[in-house]
């Protein structure tokens, strides 16, 4: 089973970004795009796992415990890898990047300067080419709010992955 833990949208927030990269899907359809229920905040891909999936939920609940809900502002597009074919086109988070980073650091365990959150809005499959300069007429903006962290089941299909909730934890409300 392969697991991973993020940080769930608002579905307002999910209708926002989807309807505002609309354009992009209609223009760039050979790439996979994710669907609008399925747009989350990765923290940790934990991989392929048999027995671990009970600890990850544990460790979900406890590591979130005082942590309060919080917005985060979406302003503008980028691409992974930084240099070379782009393989994923995200959405940049640009306010609420700290809150992001400390859920990170509680759940994963790990303080990497490394971890970029942000939302992947398509994968860029085999033979398709993602122009460097994208298409900046569909530029996700706007605040999304961020309430609770998930341990989500990874199940691959011939259309793209599907994701499967086995666990969930609210974050705090003010």
């Amino acid at each position: 089973m392969r697991i991973f833990t993020a940080l769930a949208l608002s579905a307002e927030g999910q209708d926002l970004l989807y309807r505002q990269t609309e354009h992009l899907r209609e223009v760039f359809p050979r790439l996979k795009w994710v669907e609008k229920d399925s747009l989350h905040i990765t923290l940790e891909f934990i991989g392929e796992v048999s027995d671990k999936a009970a600890a990850a939920a544990a460790a979900l609940e406890s590591a979130v415990l005082d942590i309060p809900s919080f917005t985060i502002t979406v302003r503008g597009r980028g691409t992974f890898p930084r240099k070379g074919q782009a393989r994923v086109v995200y959405a940049r988070i640009r306010e609420g990047h700290q809150e992001c980073k400390r859920i990170y650091s509680e759940v994963s365990g790990r303080r990497e300067r490394e971890y970029l959150p942000h939302i992947t809005l398509a994968r860029v499959r085999r033979g398709v080419r993602w122009p460097s300069s994208g298409d900046n007429r569909s530029v996700p903006s706007g605040t999304v709010s961020v309430d609770r962290v998930v341990l989500f089941q990874s199940l691959p299909g011939p259309s793209g992955a599907r994701y499967v909730k086995l666990a969930e934890k609210k974050l705090k409300t003010s």
